[in-house]
């Protein structure tokens, strides 16, 4: 039998560290000391900027004040869809480059290095960045590790996406036992038939 080979990797140029932050330089200097300084903040700043975009209609003055003002955040989200039009020829909305791009700068860097030298995508990057050491109940050094070797278990089997979330999930205890067995099922047909009532003279 012939062996099934994955699917060469086709490299994103802007799911890099490098790359995103380049892309909020770009932006701050556009926006003329708009946008934070402080990394974290820049996270919330630009958080604050989707949620406006895709809630635009929604009155101002109600639920709590605003933590900047509405009109900087228009002006920031035209320029970034500008700016990613312009790098990304349209490949990449405000609410993608937020919503995973951006969390790149969250990553741990282990997983950011894998990510920028091509051995994951940034799904995956995602999956491999769940493995925290407060997640494992472990140390900082322990959670890497675990990371590094579930890594190359992944490489070498050539494994998939949806492998790859399936095991993080397992290590992290959410996989849910949704299966019923062979004996249940056939106990649980037995009773449906115990309860239904055919009438003869129905033909249907």
């Amino acid at each position: 039998m012939k062996a099934t080979r994955r699917r060469a990797r086709t490299m994103d140029p802007l799911a890099t560290p490098e790359a995103v932050r380049a892309t909020v330089n770009q932006l701050r200097e556009k926006c003329n000391g708009i946008v934070p300084q402080s990394e974290k903040q820049v996270l919330l700043f630009l958080e604050s900027v989707r949620h406006m975009d895709r809630k635009s209609v929604v009155d101002p003055t109600r639920g709590r004040p605003p933590r900047w003002k509405r009109e900087e955040l228009f002006a920031v989200a035209g320029q970034l869809r500008a700016i990613l039009e312009r790098e990304t020829l349209g490949r990449i909305s405000l609410s993608s480059f937020v919503g995973q791009y951006l969390r790149i700068l969250r990553f741990p860097t282990d997983v950011s290095e894998a990510l920028t030298a091509g051995e994951v995508n940034m799904m995956e990057a995602a999956q491999l960045a769940r493995l925290t050491a407060a997640k494992l109940d472990c140390s900082p050094a322990q959670a890497r590790k675990q990371r590094r070797e579930l890594l190359a278990s992944h490489a070498a089997m050539q494994g998939s996406q949806n492998r790859l979330r399936a095991r993080v999930k397992e290590i992290l205890g959410e996989t849910v036992e949704a299966e019923i067995s062979a004996g249940a099922m056939s106990h649980v047909i037995e009773r449906v038939d115990e309860m239904l009532e055919i009438d003869p003279s129905d033909t249907r």
